[in-house]
């Protein structure tokens, strides 16, 4: 099949499971949909429809921005509509809940639930990196353009030679961009000794042995709401440097475990990875702050129990509004009453 036809036929394909996924769901009964991931808005928000004829439809907005506001098209297409189709939106982030109430989504529709811990690793004691030798600095995950992998290179140019002799940066993940400019930026800055690419898609064990030998994450983004690589930095214990943005300073506040710098800002980033590289003692206590922060996040199991509440809300609202249309319906003899 040539290349360009793919799309197209990855959305008959999706088409077509998801009538067989309706008509599956409609034919068992389900008392619940929870859809966390709509790939295909114009085809998906049909079944959003359909399905909440019979029960209660939950939607998790994971990106209150599709895509980040990297893509376009027929993948966005008919967002908005579909999530005015749900009866619930799930969000992670008051950035996102803000977002979507701007957007003229309901409140009383849009329910925050956190994002919980990505353990891949056990929590690290607190610890100064070994003086002798560099800092272990990490960015991982899928290498798109909202991720900033530019942005932390050109920070690294920026750098003086004994700040960069004292980094060992990876960046890491399934790349969706042309990496050719980052590899000639990398040649031409001299970042060769300083920075490896690893642009592959990353196997569990890999991703643990990663955050295991790293020092600090850096994350760079020029967007995102909930960030499953953050969540995963706070389950290890690990020290961040992080873009400004909302859902990182509603995550993080003020020294919980980051340092913040303006996004896009490859000078102030390149400012804190100086101040890193030349007091190590300040990730220790950044790593002591990230612990605490790890303390106060919700289990998977306090999120199970909001998520289920959320249900049993729905559930009662659909038997509520039943009942009220059961009783004000006139039957052949009148209204009909309702037992119980």
């Amino acid at each position: 099949m040539p290349r360009a036809l793919h799309p197209s036929a990855k959305g008959l394909l999706h088409g077509f499971d998801l009538l067989r996924l309706v008509q599956a769901l409609e034919a068992d009964g389900t008392e619940i949909v929870h859809f966390q991931w709509t790939p295909l808005p114009l085809l998906d928000r049909r079944a959003v429809e359909r399905l909440r004829r019979r029960t209660p439809v939950v939607v998790t907005v994971h990106n209150s921005r599709p895509y980040n506001g990297a893509r376009g098209g027929p993948l966005v297409w008919g967002v908005e509509r579909l999530l005015a189709a749900a009866d619930a939106l799930v969000v992670h982030t008051e950035e996102a809940r803000t977002r979507l109430i701007g957007a003229g989504h309901p409140p009383e529709r849009i329910h925050k639930i956190p994002h919980g811990l990505l353990q891949l690793v056990p929590p690290a004691d607190p610890r100064v990196p070994d003086p002798d030798r560099p800092l272990r600095v990490l960015l991982f995950g899928s290498i798109k353009p909202y991720k900033g992998a530019d942005v932390l290179i050109e920070a690294l140019a920026r750098l003086s030679p004994a700040a960069r002799a004292r980094l060992r940066v990876t960046i890491a993940g399934k790349p969706f961009v042309d990496l050719g400019p980052l590899r000639e930026r990398i040649v031409g800055a001299d970042l060769d000794g300083t920075v490896e690419l690893r642009p592959r898609l990353l196997t569990d064990t890999e991703v643990a042995e990663l955050l295991a030998e790293a020092d600090l994450l850096v994350l760079p983004y020029r967007s995102i709401d909930a960030s499953g690589v953050s969540m995963s930095a706070v389950a290890a214990g690990r020290p961040v440097i992080a873009s400004a943005l909302p859902g990182f300073v509603e995550l993080f506040g003020e020294g919980r475990g980051a340092i913040l710098v303006p996004p896009e800002d490859p000078t102030a980033l390149a400012r804190a990875l100086e101040t890193v590289a030349a007091e190590p003692d300040r990730l220790a206590e950044l790593a002591r702050a990230m612990l605490d922060l790890r303390a106060s996040i919700p289990s998977w199991t306090e999120i199970a129990r909001r998520t289920l509440a959320l249900y049993e809300q729905l559930l009662a609202e659909r038997r509520s509004a039943g009942a009220v249309e059961t009783v004000a319906s006139p039957g052949p003899a009148g209204p009909s009453t309702v037992a119980g």
